[in-house]
């Protein structure tokens, strides 16, 4: 995994930015185990529906599989092709933001 660091100082702020960058192996990788596993959960909805078993459990179950499984290995995918971490150093505060392309958190401290 490499990673690109920037420094920009502007007025009274601190800007640092580290950029996610990973080779493209591994985004094979994520992406090889990424699309079945998340095809697991449709697959089962429409062989229990068309055997016309479908009922609460299943959907329940495929919900819970991706909510365990799927979304945070989605986040891991998404880090890996575009993960982008800011953070903002002022005089009295320090904002954090881990942008995922799709997903975005911030954080302020202090």
């Amino acid at each position: 995994m490499l990673s690109i660091f920037s420094l920009q100082r502007e007025e009274g702020t601190l800007t640092v930015q580290i950029k996610n960058r990973c080779s493209i192996v591994i985004k094979i990788i994520l992406l090889a185990i990424l699309i079945p596993c998340s095809l697991i959960p449709i697959f089962t909805i429409f062989v229990t529906a068309s055997f016309g078993v479908l009922s609460f459990g299943v959907l329940f179950g495929a919900a819970l599989f991706t909510a365990i499984f799927i979304y945070p290995f989605f986040k891991i995918t998404v880090w890996q092709f575009y993960g982008q971490e800011t953070f903002h150093i002022y005089k009295d505060k320090v904002t954090y933001e881990a942008y995922f392309k799709f997903l975005k958190t911030q954080f302020e401290i202090g």
